[in-house]
C-alpha cells in the first residue's frame, strides 16, 4: 500500500528541518573555530613552515603556538606583529627608525631585547623576550590570547618572572655612565670599592655584568656577579704595591641601535633581529694610602763620643705585609739598619749614629723570600742626630817660684767632627777682676794664650758649640 499524500509531506518536512538543524550546527562550529584562531597565531606544526624561509629558534611551543625567537639567513630575531600571520621574509634591511606600530621609548626598549636576547641559548629567555615583544606591541589580540593563556596556567612561573625581568631591563637600557669609588690600604691589606651604572637620566641598573681590571699594584680578588637593585656592583682589591691602585671598569652591552628588519610578503609578520651594535661605557679608580713613617727620637745626656743613640719607632696595621722600615744616613743604607714590623705590632729599634748625621728612612713590604717587594719607598721627614764630641785639652804651668804661675792650654778638635768650637780660658782673681781669651777650633793642637794664675785666682777652660757651652778644666791656686 502505497504512503498518504499527507504523509509523504510530513516526511519531507522533518528531513528539511533536519538538514537545517544539521547545517545551523556546522555554521556554529566554524564561528567558533574562526573565533578561535582570530586570537592564535600560526600553528607551530612542521607543515606551517612550508612557506617560513626560517626556522624556530629557542623558546617553547605552548598551546601549540611556538613562542620564542625564530631563526632566518639573515639573522635571529622576534615576530612584532601579532595580529598578522606567521613570519615569511626573504631578505632584511638596518631599522633605523622605530619600530612599526611602537613609539620611540618602546622601539628603543624592543631593540634592545631584540640585540640583547636575539640571539640567547635559553629557552626561557627566548620565550620571555618573544612574549614582552608582542605585549609592548600591545594588540587587542595579543593580550586576549595571552590572557587565555595565563587562565589556563600554559605559561611556568619561570617564564613569567623572566617576562618581569626583561621588561625592567629593557626600560633601563642604555646608553650608560658608570662611576667608581674605593678604599685604600696599605700592602697586604684589601681595598673595597663599589662600581655604580646609571642611565644618563640618572637611573640605576640592575643586572649589568661589569668587567673590572686592577690595572697597577692591586689584585682582583672578588667582585658581585651583576649590579643589585642600586646599580651597584661590590669589589675586591688585594693591595701588592707601595704606589697607587687602579682599577678599571668596563660596561659592554648590545646597544637599541643596530637591529634588523626583515621583508614579509604581505600580511606576514615581520621580524626585529639582533644587530652587531654594541655600546660600552668605562671609569676608572686610583687611591693610594701613605703609610705613617716610622718616629725618629735621639737623646744626648752626657758625653756620648760623638755619636746619638737614634731610636726608630714604627707600627703595621692589621691585615698588612711584614712592613721593613730601612734606616739610612746620610743618603745610605745603614748597615743591619732594618726594622721589620709584623702586622697588628709596633716595634721601637735603636741605632748609634754619628754626631751630624742626617737620618731618613724608606719602607717597603716583604716578599715570601722576606726580601723587599718592590723599591722602597722614601718616607717624609729627617733627624740630624746631635751629640757632639768634647775636644781633647793638654795643660801646662811652670813653677812659682814666689811668683804667679804661668799656665798654658792646648785644645784639639775632635776628629771627622763637623761642628765649629769656640774654646775660652776665663782666669778670675781673688779680688773679682777676669782676664778671658778665646779661639776657634781648626786641625790639630790649637794654644790658647799664656795666662798668669796667682794665688787665690781660678782659670777655668770652657767650650761652646752649637751654642751651649760646657766646662772642660779648671784649675784653682791656693791663696
Amino acid at each position: 500500500m502505497s504512503p498518504s499524500s499527507e504523509a509523504v509531506h510530513t516526511s519531507r518536512r522533518i528531513s528539511a528541518a533536519t538538514l537545517l538543524i544539521v547545517v545551523a550546527m556546522l555554521i556554529s562550529a566554524a564561528v567558533v573555530f574562526s573565533a578561535r584562531e582570530t586570537i592564535r597565531p600560526q600553528p607551530a606544526a612542521a607543515e606551517s613552515h612550508k612557506r617560513v624561509h626560517g626556522t624556530h629558534g629557542k623558546g617553547y611551543v605552548i598551546d601549540g603556538q611556538w613562542i620564542g625567537t625564530w631563526h632566518t639567513q639573515d639573522g635571529t630575531g622576534f615576530c612584532i606583529e601579532f595580529d598578522k600571520d606567521h613570519p615569511d621574509s626573504t631578505g632584511a634591511g638596518q631599522l633605523g627608525g622605530r619600530v612599526p606600530g611602537m613609539s620611540t621609548e618602546d622601539s628603543e626598549r624592543v631593540k634592545y631585547v631584540a640585540n640583547h636576547y636575539g640571539r640567547t641559548n635559553s629557552k626561557v629567555d627566548g620565550a620571555a623576550a618573544a612574549i614582552f615583544v608582542w605585549k609592548t606591541q600591545d594588540t587587542r589580540r595579543f593580550n586576549s590570547y595571552y590572557a587565555k593563556l595565563l587562565k589556563t596556567k600554559k605559561v611556568s612561573k619561570a617564564i613569567r618572572d623572566r617576562v618581569a625581568e626583561i621588561a625592567a631591563e629593557a626600560a633601563n637600557h642604555g646608553p650608560y655612565k658608570l662611576t667608581m669609588t674605593m678604599g685604600s690600604g696599605v700592602v697586604g691589606q684589601s681595598d673595597a670599592g663599589v662600581v655604580t651604572v646609571r642611565t644618563q637620566k640618572g637611573k640605576a641598573v640592575s643586572r649589568r655584568a661589569v668587567v673590572l681590571t686592577a690595572r697597577s699594584n692591586g689584585t682582583l680578588v672578588r667582585q658581585d656577579k651583576t649590579t643589585d637593585a642600586k646599580g651597584r656592583l661590590a669589589f675586591s682589591v688585594k693591595v701588592t704595591g707601595t704606589g697607587a691602585v687602579r682599577v678599571d671598569a668596563k660596561l659592554v652591552s648590545p646597544a637599541p641601535g643596530g637591529v634588523l628588519m626583515t621583508r614579509p610578503s604581505a600580511g606576514h609578520q615581520r621580524l626585529v633581529l639582533a644587530g652587531k651594535t654594541m655600546e660600552s661605557a668605562s671609569s676608572t679608580v686610583s687611591t693610594q694610602r701613605s703609610v705613617n713613617g716610622p718616629a725618629l727620637s735621639s737623646a744626648c745626656a752626657a758625653d756620648c763620643a760623638g755619636a746619638a743613640p737614634v731610636t726608630v719607632s714604627a707600627s703595621n696595621p692589621c691585615g698588612a705585609a711584614v712592613l721593613r722600615e730601612i734606616v739610612y744616613v746620610d743618603g745610605r743604607a745603614l748597615k743591619s739598619g732594618e726594622v721589620d714590623v709584623t702586622a697588628c705590632r709596633s716595634v721601637e729599634k735603636s741605632f748609634t749614629i754619628a754626631d751630624g748625621s742626617v737620618v731618613t728612612t724608606r719602607y717597603c713590604y716583604l716578599n715570601t723570600a722576606k726580601n723587599c717587594s718592590g723599591t722602597p719607598v722614601a718616607n717624609p721627614g729627617s733627624l740630624t742626630a746631635v751629640c757632639p764630641a768634647l775636644p781633647a785639652y793638654r795643660f801646662s804651668a811652670t813653677c812659682p817660684c814666689g811668683a804667679d804661675r804661668a799656665i798654658t792650654y792646648e785644645v784639639q778638635s775632635p776628629a771627622g767632627s763637623r761642628r765649629n768650637y769656640t774654646v775660652t780660658l776665663t782666669v778670675t782673681a781673688g779680688n773679682g777682676s777676669k782676664w778671658s781669651r778665646s779661639m776657634g777650633l781648626g786641625n790639630g793642637w790649637q794654644a790658647l794664650p799664656t795666662a798668669s794664675l796667682g794665688k787665690g785666682s781660678t782659670a777655668t777652660l770652657t767650650v761652646t758649640v752649637l751654642g751651649k757651652t760646657k766646662i772642660l778644666d779648671s784649675v784653682t791656686e791656693a791663696a
